[in-house]
């Protein structure tokens, strides 16, 4: 038996310390390597923290609405070989499993080789309603490059794609306007030109 203490992950740039929002797991609870252990949210991003490894949580170090630093001990998981720690080795000592962020609404990998190969992107609520109200699709959304070495997608992202696709699409907030807003057209009355039989 060995003992996995799982960390809280960088989150982007400038980010220094999270808030706990809502614990996924209590001690007892058995996990894998894609189980979803807590919530934490930030300025930028609310996402959630994987469990790296296999095996039964031992511990939960902190309580919900903590805000712990970045790098400090969330919990701690009991695994059952003892060479499942090496297979995530930390960059200090290699007796530490490094967990996994997916946000918030967003599906598991698949393919972990391939999810490898590419930065997780986050996008905080604030840019994902800007991204919709310029016409992005949300398939498109997550093809838009990112500025940011962490992955996050900008606002100032968001605006440079615009600038430079090349077929852009309406914004939503003008296909609205030209859906609800009827066309005012401008019909004179009709003049009676006849002679007046009566005279």
């Amino acid at each position: 038996m060995a003992i996995t203490d799982v960390r809280l992950p960088a989150l982007g740039e400038g980010i220094t310390e999270a808030t706990i929002t809502k614990w996924l797991v209590k001690p007892g609870d058995s996990v894998t390597t894609d189980t979803p252990l807590v919530e934490i949210a930030t300025d930028k991003v609310d996402t959630e923290v994987i469990s790296p490894v296999e095996g039964i949580v031992s511990e939960l170090l902190l309580q919900e609405h903590s805000v712990p630093k970045i790098g400090q001990i969330l919990l701690r998981i009991l695994t059952e070989k003892e060479d499942s720690i090496s297979s995530f080795p930390s960059p200090t000592n290699g007796a530490e499993s490094v967990p996994v962020m997916v946000p918030l609404n967003q599906p598991l990998p698949v393919e972990k080789a391939a999810a490898e190969k590419t930065i997780q992107k986050f996008v905080p609520p604030f840019v994902r309603y800007l991204a919709l109200s310029e016409g992005i699709t949300p398939q498109e959304l997550y093809t838009i490059p990112s500025t940011s070495t962490d992955g996050l997608l900008t606002k100032e992202d968001i605006l440079k794609y615009v600038l430079k696709r090349p077929d852009k699409a309406m914004p939503v907030n003008d296909y609205r306007k030209k859906q609800t807003t009827p066309e005012l057209v401008n019909v004179e009355p009709e003049l009676n030109l006849a002679p007046d039989e009566t005279a």
